[in-house]
C-alpha cells in the first residue's frame, strides 16, 4: 500500500508505503517494500 500526506498549507507532501506480512519472513518483507519504492522513483 503507497499513500500520500499534504498538509494544510499545501507546502509539505510525505509519501509512505506499508507492506502487511504473516509470519517470521522478515526479510521477504523488507524485499517488497525495496520493490515499491523503487517503483515510486521512476
Amino acid at each position: 500500500m503507497v499513500f500520500q500526506t499534504i498538509d494544510t498549507t499545501g507546502k509539505k507532501a510525505s509519501l509512505y508505503t506499508l507492506e502487511m506480512y504473516n509470519g517470521k519472513n522478515t526479510l521477504r518483507t523488507l524485499e517488497q517494500l525495496k520493490k515499491h519504492v523503487e517503483a515510486i522513483e521512476l
